[in-house]
């Protein structure tokens, strides 16, 4: 774990974004929303925090709060398998687990659009606007189709 991630470790973990947290702490906090049996796209992740899902990608890769932090519920923009550093096959293994449909090396998201509003375009958690929460208070994530 780095070291600066201490201070922010709770928050990371509850899914909240503070001033001063660098780009992979931000990354990690937004991750930690992503609720069991639901995955999003590292592109998702990437457009509203004004980056590339490399960089995204890159920060995933780093993650110290696994499993608190799911980031195999991270996935690629067309639903493909890709970038876990425990492998793709236990990335299969976890999101199977939670109840995620994959047919063949992809989640099927079939029938759930693009996420519009994952998290918002602001990086501090005291000016995020309510209005844009979904009735049980989390910012919405794309759902897998489950069987």
């Amino acid at each position: 774990m780095l070291k600066e991630d201490g201070i922010y470790a709770s928050e990371i973990r509850q899914g909240r974004i503070l001033p001063g947290m660098t780009f992979s702490q931000r990354v990690w906090a937004i991750t930690a929303r992503i609720p069991r049996g639901r995955v999003t796209t590292y592109g998702d992740i990437a457009k509203k925090l004004r980056s590339g899902s490399r960089a995204v990608g890159h920060a995933l890769h780093r993650n110290p709060y696994a499993p608190q932090v799911p980031c195999h519920r991270v996935v690629g923009s067309d639903g493909r398998l890709v970038g876990f550093a425990g492998g793709l096959a236990a990335k299969r293994r976890l999101l199977k687990a939670e109840g995620v449909k994959i047919v063949g090396t992809k989640v099927d998201l079939a029938g759930h659009g693009v996420v519009k509003e994952l998290i918002p375009s602001l990086t501090c958690q005291s000016n995020f606007s309510s209005s844009r929460l979904s009735s049980n208070g989390r910012w919405p994530i794309r759902a897998a189709v489950r069987r």
